[in-house]
């Protein structure tokens, strides 16, 4: 079995292949005996089937599939054993491929198109520097990395004085009519809300500056500005239930739970840096600098790498590629996932 490679340019050339009978006949042969074996045939037993009669039926399929394995192992060898740096993987020719007739068992020539990558030249000296950019972190970036853990690892405590907007408020809520509780109404025990999240203004500053056992009338369907999703979940009904709902509801405040950030203390250290890591703020503040610079490092590496990039592009000169070849196996491997 012989194979060749001609140039046809610079980024594209074809690969010959010549099978000779002698190549493949032993290989069929091998496999033919093998299948006779193991082949299903009404009227004879496994391995009883007459060779003449497997190669009747069978040969024709056998013969192109061990000559199409030995084909693709010649083909990926030579282009290893020569390294040949190519694009994509090789195609059929469709120019000089001949139709194959597996049944003439004669000698077969294939032909396949490879693309060739571009050859690159190019000298760098000591001339040839890039900056690599490291970005500063200044004390603005460490007071806002600072204020996140403050308030990553704050807590809910209760409070007695007035409520915030921004405070969790738990009550009992229970559905007026006529200003008194409403025969078989809603009623909530310890419904939850906040009142910065309701959308109505005047409904939202009836929470703020309450104090436990406070009493407030409001209008859901108001402060929540008819959002069936949020009025519903609030007083745990069906959402085709709020549109009948009074507009007047009675809520009788339980308890006022306030966030605190967490205090810059020792505490605050162990939780983000581990115990007894840092001690001190300084060191702390220092230790919050290298984090943040550690983590803009991917992006300093990033621009240094496009810098490099450029740089060699513009030392290599225009590169010539094999366009009509590479969009012929895009289609082709496209095709073939698709299939």
């Amino acid at each position: 079995m012989d194979t060749s490679l001609t140039n046809v340019d610079s980024v594209n050339a074809v690969i010959k292949i010549e099978v000779k009978k002698a190549d493949y006949q032993p290989k069929v042969d091998e496999a033919i005996k093998s299948f006779r074996k193991k082949a299903n045939i009404p009227g004879f037993r496994p391995g009883t089937v007459p060779t003449s009669m497997v190669k009747k039926m069978y040969g024709k399929s056998i013969m192109a599939e061990e000559i199409n394995k030995l084909v693709g192992e010649s083909l990926y060898s030579y282009i290893q054993e020569n390294k040949i740096n190519v694009l994509g993987e090789p195609l059929p020719n469709i120019e000089q491929q001949q139709p194959i007739d597996f049944a003439a068992e004669t000698d077969y020539d294939f032909y396949f198109d490879i693309a060739l990558a571009p050859e690159i030249k190019m000298s760098l000296t000591k001339k040839d520097k890039i900056n690599y950019y490291k970005i500063a972190v200044d004390e603005e970036m460490v007071d806002k990395q600072i204020a996140s853990y403050k308030a990553n690892f704050g807590k809910y405590e209760t409070v007695e004085e007035g409520a915030k907007a921004t405070d969790l408020i738990k009550g009992d809520v229970v559905e007026l009519e006529n200003g008194q509780p409403k025969e078989d109404g809603i009623k909530v025990e310890n419904a939850v809300l906040m009142a910065s999240y309701m959308k109505n203004e005047e409904e939202q500053t009836k929470f703020v500056g309450v104090e436990k056992g406070a009493v407030i009338v409001f209008n859901p369907g108001k402060a929540y500005d008819g959002n069936e999703t949020e009025i519903a979940s609030f007083l745990h009904i069906d959402k085709d239930k709020v549109e009948a709902i009074a507009p007047e509801f009675q809520f009788t405040v339980n308890e006022i739970t306030r966030y605190r950030e967490a205090d810059l203390d020792q505490e605050l250290f162990d939780k983000v840096f581990g115990p007894n890591t840092v001690t001190t703020e300084p060191d702390f503040r220092a230790r919050v600098k290298e984090t943040i610079s550690s983590q803009l490092a991917p992006d300093s590496d990033y621009k240094f790498l496009l810098d490099v990039r450029q740089l060699l592009e513009k030392k290599a000169g225009n590169l010539e590629f094999p366009d009509a070849f590479l969009k012929r196996w895009l289609l082709t491997s496209n095709t073939e996932k698709i299939g």
